[in-house]
């Protein structure tokens, strides 16, 4: 999505990456919330067009899961770069599932790493 994630990136938007992970334990809150990432954009200035979600398989086969969501915010939007905060709480919101923010990537480069 080029063009998309240029216009963006023109009207003052900035990347962001947030990596999810959770126990097995949390599976269940985990498939309903990550099923479902995409809804809990909604005003938060998060444009839902850039989007993207991906679960990683753990190399390593421990027991933790992990979920990345890479996207463009608009730090004008309604709720400006707390609308990251307010997606992610409520993701994680009584969940046993927790969040780091990272620097920006491109999808292909999650290949690499994972």
């Amino acid at each position: 999505m080029p063009d998309v994630v240029e216009r963006a990136l023109n009207e003052g938007h900035f990347r962001f990456a947030l990596k999810f992970t959770w126990p097995q334990s949390a599976d269940q809150d985990a498939r309903v919330r990550f099923d479902r990432y995409r809804d809990y954009a909604a005003k938060t200035g998060i444009d839902k067009k850039s989007l993207q979600g991906y679960y990683l398989k753990n190399p390593d086969s421990t027991t933790t899961r992990t979920f990345v969501v890479i996207g463009l915010c608009d730090p004008k939007g309604e709720k400006g770069r707390h609308g990251l905060e307010k997606f992610c709480r409520a993701l994680m919101f009584d969940t046993e599932i927790q969040a780091k923010f990272m620097h920006p990537v491109e999808a292909k480069e999650l290949k690499a790493v994972h």
